[in-house]
This record gives C-alpha cells, sequence and structure tokens, in this order.
C-alpha cells in the first residue's frame, strides 16, 4: 500500500518531530502572571504551565482579571535560544481563547486566534532564532476564562 521511499520519509520525518520537541527550554525558566484564580497559593498558578500534566494543572487567572490577562515565561540571566513557541489550553474544559498575542522580550512578535490543543508559532527570521529573556502571552479575547495548561519554547534546527 505505502511505497519503501514513503515509509524512509515518513520515518525521516518522526524524527525530525522528535528532534524539535524533545527539549523544551521553558522548562528551565519561572513563570508569573498577571493574577491567580484563588490567589497566590492556589491550584491555578503560573508554574502549571512548566510542568509534564497538560491534562489536569494549568493557569486560570482570577475572574475579577477581565481585562489584560498574561502570563510570562522569565528564563535564566543567559537568556533562551528558540525558534517556535508553543501554547496548550486545558482542552478538557474547553476551548477559550479567541484571539491572543506573543511578547518576547517586551516587542511584540506573533498574533493569533484560537489555541485550542496546541497551538505553535514560528518566530525569528530568516531561519535565525531569537535571543531573549522573557516570553509573554496576552490573551486578548477569550470566551470566558482562559485555561493554559502548556507553555513551551524549542529550538527548530530545520528553519
Amino acid at each position: 500500500l505505502i511505497s519503501e521511499i514513503d515509509i524512509h520519509r515518513l520515518g525521516e520525518f518522526r524524527n525530525a518531530i522528535n528532534s524539535i520537541f524533545s527539549h523544551n527550554l521553558a522548562k528551565s525558566c519561572t513563570a508569573k502572571a498577571s493574577s491567580q484564580r484563588g490567589g497566590n497559593g492556589s491550584d491555578f498558578g503560573p508554574e502549571n504551565v512548566l510542568d509534564e500534566d497538560h491534562l489536569w494543572t494549568y493557569w486560570a487567572p482570577s475572574e475579577k482579571d477581565e481585562q489584560g490577562q498574561w502570563i510570562e515565561i522569565i528564563g535564566e540571566d543567559k537568556g533562551l535560544r528558540f525558534n517556535v513557541i508553543m501554547i496548550q489550553e486545558a482542552i478538557g474544559l474547553g476551548q477559550r481563547i479567541q484571539r491572543h498575542e506573543i511578547y518576547v522580550d517586551g516587542s511584540r512578535v506573533a498574533s493569533g486566534t484560537t489555541v485550542g490543543y496546541k497551538r505553535l508559532h514560528k518566530v525569528g527570521g530568516r531561519g535565525l532564532p531569537m535571543h531573549a529573556k522573557s516570553v509573554k502571552i496576552r490573551v486578548v479575547k477569550s470566551r470566558g476564562l482562559p485555561l493554559i495548561s502548556s507553555i513551551g519554547l524549542f529550538l527548530d534546527p530545520y528553519l
């Protein structure tokens, strides 16, 4: 049914995907946010976007934080090199984000509509990765409170 050449190319494609997404640079970062449902110490803190559980843990802003909801990933002093930003919603509780913007070291580099299970943004230009200390995701519009379960930063050598 499938030719040997196609099988080989699909294997190469799988290896490329594994290579790109095997090392999440955000794991070594810290996270802060505009607010947190239930206040500090609740189960909805920004640190949840950096853990391995993409189904049951997530950041949720306060119900009072209706405008200007954001979450920020901050790297170590040496900064981060990346060219792919991944955002995931707690999709088991519904797709909520309708519009978002991404800022790297304070400058807007990308924007988009829905996020859903997973949204990937290619950033940087001409195949060059970005070198930055912070990545902020600002929720511009959502259906209800946004619930972000994961944020990832990756370096794709194939771009």
